[in-house]
């Protein structure tokens, strides 16, 4: 953890809403909760793969889905800290059987488990996605969460109206809306690019200092371990990490942002054809300046003559 005495930084992992990524939270040391605000992502619904080669099919309903996701993650991270929710993985999905739009469920159902619950929002959302967060912020009182990304930041002439119409719309204000500047996947030759849009972003906001927090968030972890060698080790540079405490130390921001990565996942998420890839074990592990990527070997399918080696075997080695 990148925190250090009398820090007033705030950190934000984005998640996605998975039982590894929860399960994660509910172990966190009850010392750092108060530094930390989770961005979790609502997950899409599982597909479920056919024997024979063809598109995958949803393995559940929306409706159950959904069911009992509001309170796992009240379980996982409690009720005393504020944690942030973003539908926009289901945000397509079809409304319930009883007519109503899936992320607010999941809202009002969080807020009635006595979760401190901040929606998330886009400026390019469904308008019965924004009408959602509407909802919840006035009823939960708690603000937003406004994620912009590069598209939105480099689109300056429009980025003030937009901003203000979407706050409008949703009847919340700059002072209790937390801003997160969310680069999502960026590789090493990027960094140098983002040391100067960055910011130059954080200049042209509208009324920079009046946002309730505002985060750069970023991420480098591979796309996948496919670069990783069987049964090795690897790093890999942690490039968000590197360019948020170049932005700190300058001295001469407006304001300097929070942190925020999407820890040891890309943002770019993939659906993996379990008939077609084989999963290797594998541990990944956040060093201070780069990423610690370990890698077994792949397990066999069926039809290979060779047996797997276990994981209780291939993770000690």
């Amino acid at each position: 953890m990148f925190f250090v005495k009398g820090d007033k930084m705030t950190y934000i992992p984005i998640l996605v809403g998975k039982q590894g990524e929860l399960k994660a939270l509910n172990d966190l040391d009850n010392s750092l909760r108060n530094k930390i605000k989770p961005l979790i992502q609502i997950p899409s619904v599982a597909k479920k793969w056919e024997k024979t080669i063809g598109e995958p099919e949803p393995s559940k309903t929306i409706d159950q889905h959904i069911n009992g996701m509001a309170e796992a993650i009240t379980n996982a991270w409690g009720t005393e800290h504020p944690v942030i929710l973003d539908g926009v993985f289901i945000e397509e999905e079809d409304f319930l059987d009883n007519g109503e739009e899936a992320f607010g469920v999941i809202l009002s159902e969080a807020n009635d488990c006595g979760l401190k619950v901040i929606p998330s929002v886009g400026l390019d959302r469904y308008v019965e996605y924004v009408d959602s967060v509407r909802i919840a912020a006035q009823r939960d009182g708690n603000g937003i969460c406004l994620r912009l990304e590069p598209n939105d930041l480099e689109n300056q002439a429009e980025l003030h109206t937009l901003v203000e119409a979407l706050l409008n719309e949703v009847g919340v204000k700059k002072t209790d809306v937390d801003l997160v500047l969310d680069y999502g996947a960026i590789t090493d030759n990027m960094e140098s690019i983002l040391r100067a849009a960055i910011p130059a972003h954080i200049a042209a906001l509208p009324g920079t200092s009046e946002w309730r927090s505002i985060t750069f968030c970023a991420s480098s972890f591979p796309k996948d371990l496919s670069k990783v060698s069987r049964n090795a080790m690897s790093e890999s540079d942690r490039t968000e990490w590197m360019i948020w405490n170049w932005l700190r130390a300058r001295g001469n921001l407006v304001r300097v942002p929070d942190f925020g990565d999407y820890a040891i996942q890309c943002p770019d998420l993939t659906e993996l054809d379990p008939r077609i890839i084989r999963m290797s074990p594998n541990i990944r592990y956040t060093g201070e300046l780069v990423w610690l990527l370990a890698k077994g070997e792949a397990y066999k399918r069926k039809k290979d003559n060779a047996n797997s080696i276990p994981p209780a075997v291939q993770y000690p080695r």
